[in-house]
C-alpha cells in the first residue's frame, strides 16, 4: 500500500534525508554572492536568483530540507550548507533564509529563526538578513467528514497526463485512491492519488528488492544519465541510502519529482513534491 506524500517523505527521507532540496550544479552556488537581496515573491519563474530572501513558517522538515510557507507561497529550502545553524529549527517556527533560488527551491547560505538574531554564513563582514515580521500560526487543517470517490474520467485524464493508463479499478484507501496503471512501455505500477485527485506517487508493482546488488552497478556520475533516459532532468545531487538513491528531478511537465533509483539503475518509485 502506498502512503501519502508527506508521511512517505518522513519515512524515506528521514532515514538520512531529501525530497530532496537539492539543486543542479547550476543551482548549487559556491561562495557568498554579493548581489542585492531579492524577495522570493518577485523572482521570475524558472530563473535562478542569487541572494533571494525567503521568510515564513516551517510547515514540515525532512532531514536537511524545510518546507516554508510565507507570502511567496511554499518554498523548499535546502539547509545542507547551514546544517549547524538549522539544527534546532522545527515545524511551526518562523524563519528567514537567504540563498540561491531556482524553481521554488532555495539553497540556503544564511538562515535563522525570526525571533532571534540572524545567523550569518559566508564571507566575513557579510550583512545579516533582517528577521521577518511575525507570521501568524498556520490555520488548522480543514476536516472532511466525507468525500465522494474520485471521478473515473478525472482519474484517467490525470494518469494520461503523467504518461500512464489505468489497468484496474480505483480503490479508495482513507484519503487516498489507489489504482493499478501501466506506463508507455507496458510496465505495471501502482499509483496513488490524493483526495484532490492529484498524483502523489507511483511505484513499480510487485517490486522485488531481494536480488539487488549490494553496491551500485554504475558510477555515481552516471546517475544523472539514468534519470535523463527515464525522461527526467536532475535538479541536484543524489542521496545514497542502504539500497537505493534518492534524487530530485523535473518531469516532462516541469513537475518536481523525487525519484528512487535502486543499485541496479532502475527507477522504481516517483514521489510528487508539493
Amino acid at each position: 500500500m502506498i502512503t501519502p506524500l508527506i508521511p512517505d517523505i518522513r519515512r524515506s527521507m528521514l532515514r538520512s534525508a531529501s525530497f530532496a532540496a537539492i539543486l543542479t550544479a547550476a543551482v548549487a552556488g559556491g561562495g557568498l554572492i554579493t548581489a542585492a537581496p531579492v524577495s522570493a515573491q518577485t523572482a521570475p519563474a524558472g530563473t535562478a536568483v542569487a541572494d533571494s530572501v525567503v521568510q515564513g513558517r516551517i510547515l514540515d522538515r525532512f532531514g536537511d530540507r524545510l518546507v516554508i510557507e510565507g507570502s511567496a507561497g511554499r518554498i523548499l529550502v535546502d539547509v545542507q550548507a547551514v546544517a549547524r545553524q538549522a539544527a534546532d529549527l522545527a515545524p511551526g517556527q518562523a524563519v528567514v533564509a537567504e540563498g540561491l533560488l531556482n524553481a521554488r527551491v532555495l539553497q540556503a547560505r544564511r538562515i535563522s529563526a525570526a525571533d532571534s538574531e540572524p545567523v550569518v554564513i559566508g564571507s566575513p563582514g557579510a550583512a545579516p538578513v533582517a528577521p521577518p515580521a511575525p507570521v501568524p500560526p498556520p490555520a488548522p487543517e480543514v476536516q472532511f467528514a466525507s468525500r465522494p470517490p474520485l471521478d473515473d474520467n478525472a482519474i484517467g485524464a490525470t494518469l494520461q497526463g503523467a504518461g500512464f493508463t489505468a489497468a484496474g479499478a480505483p480503490v479508495r484507501d482513507g484519503k487516498d485512491t489507489e489504482i493499478a496503471v501501466r506506463d508507455g512501455q507496458g510496465r505495471a505500477w501502482t499509483a496513488s492519488l490524493d483526495r484532490f485527485g492529484r498524483l502523489s506517487e507511483v511505484e513499480l508493482a510487485d517490486y522485488d528488492d531481494d536480488n539487488l546488488p549490494a553496491r551500485p552497478a554504475f558510477a555515481a556520475q552516471e546517475l544523472s544519465q539514468i534519470v535523463a533516459r527515464g525522461g527526467f532532468q536532475a535538479r541536484g545531487p543524489a542521496e545514497r541510502h542502504d539500497e537505493h538513491f534518492e534524487i530530485l528531478a523535473l518531469n516532462r511537465r516541469s513537475e518536481l519529482i523525487e525519484l528512487h533509483v535502486d543499485f541496479a539503475g532502475q527507477i522504481y518509485k516517483q514521489v510528487w513534491v508539493r
